[in-house]
């Protein structure tokens, strides 16, 4: 399991203590203490934040490379990431750039400090550039007289923050081999250690436990849940008294992702969950289209950061069969779907897939609201997700 993905707990560092090292951290398994490998080809498709700044050679662009041998290995042969160099692709417009990035495992002041040079002494040139979140913070250009720089550089971060160094081509790609070390220390804030509280070979709740369903009108009904409570206490004893478990609907009609994340905070200070449904999507796609990706990652990270355990459901599809007017709604939400997908692996959370167990006709009358077979087809992917069937976890 890497660093994140598993439950996190608050624990402090002192100041200046070194919490990431590119060279001494590199893996051949993404993930692997928050770090992961890639590249920006300019589509603005990839993995990031969902947020402004978005599109092409942002980090909405980042694509994952995979390993080949001792390397990682992008779509165009030359974009290659080792322990301590970087080589991007030269290519249409701005090329493709090769990308190192770090999750943020800390919230507060970061300090990056490190060298970069080319490797090789024959002529040519390429840029090495830091983002925050998509945000250029500083770019050095290596090149003619000036082959090498020093890094140090001081940023403010959040935990989920995506903190990308890159080397982008400049021209031709020949000799573009890059040394790249960089170390990222703490200058003050908290960080977050892992916690093996819910681990993956068993089931995921446990007696005790708080459930918050969080969400529009579908988390308000939350029919799917009477499905779950039924299964887990027949298949689970120990949840047969009403008191091992308490579930909170928290939903709210016509609720956004985004708007979610603005009354989150008083949620948990009332309710105090330690496990956490999001269902969102269908006010999302009709008025705040755009906003779904930041609004959910930041609601997973608001969670996460108060010690709940986040589900993120991909909820059915509309009736488009009945309904082809409903098309565009289906298109957003199976976008949806792999945004938050994207979301709960980087962040360790579990993603309930039921997008792609309902079918047409799962409906009520509109289109658009789960009927009973939808609502089963929730709670299927939600009892996947929690592994239903495993043994229960020892209780902490």
């Amino acid at each position: 399991m890497n660093m994140l993905a598993a439950s996190l707990c608050l624990a402090g560092l002192a100041a200046g203590q070194t919490i990431a090292d590119s060279a001494s951290d590199f893996s051949r398994e993404q993930g692997t203490k928050s770090w992961f490998y890639g590249y920006y080809d300019g589509d603005g498709e990839g993995e990031g934040d969902g947020a402004e700044p978005k599109g092409p050679y942002t980090d909405d662009d980042f694509e994952r490379c995979t390993w080949h041998v001792d390397h990682w290995r992008g779509s165009k042969e030359w974009l290659r990431i080792q322990a301590g160099t970087q080589h991007p692709h030269a290519g249409e417009k701005m090329g493709n750039w090769i990308v190192r990035r770090w999750v943020s495992t800390v919230t507060g002041t970061i300090r990056m400090t490190g060298t970069v040079a080319r490797n090789s002494g024959e002529d040519g040139t390429t840029r090495f550039r830091v983002r925050i979140d998509g945000t250029e913070i500083k770019a050095y250009v290596l090149g003619g007289d000036s082959k090498s720089a020093s890094v140090d550089l001081t940023a403010d971060v959040r935990h989920g923050t995506y903190v990308d160094f890159a080397v982008a081509p400049m021209g031709s790609q020949n000799n573009d081999s890059t040394a790249v070390r960089v170390k990222i220390a703490l200058v003050s804030g908290t960080t977050r250690v892992p916690s093996t509280r819910r681990p993956d070979d068993r089931f995921y709740l446990k007696p005790g436990d708080t459930v918050l369903i969080l969400g529009d009108a579908l988390a308000a009904d939350a029919r799917f849940w009477f499905r779950i409570e039924d299964d887990i206490r027949s298949e689970y004893p120990v949840f047969k008294d009403p008191g091992s478990l308490r579930v909170v609907r928290a939903g709210a009609a016509r609720e956004t992702a985004s708007a979610g994340s603005k009354r989150i905070g008083s949620v948990v200070s009332r309710h105090r969950p330690t496990v956490a449904i999001l269902c969102y999507g269908a006010m999302d796609s009709l008025v705040d289209s755009k906003a779904y990706g930041s609004g959910v990652r930041a609601l997973a990270l608001r969670l996460m950061a108060s010690g709940v355990d986040v589900t993120i459901l991909a909820r059915p599809a509309p009736d488009t069969k009945t309904f082809p007017e409903l098309a565009t709604h289906r298109a957003a939400l199976e976008r949806y779907r792999a945004f938050g997908e994207r979301v709960a692996r980087t962040l360790g959370c579990r993603f309930a897939d039921a997008l792609s167990r309902a079918k047409d006709g799962w409906s009520w009358g509109d289109g658009l609201h789960p009927g009973p077979e939808g609502h089963r087809a929730i709670a299927e992917a939600i009892e996947e997700a929690w592994g239903f069937g495993k043994a229960l976890s020892d209780t902490d």
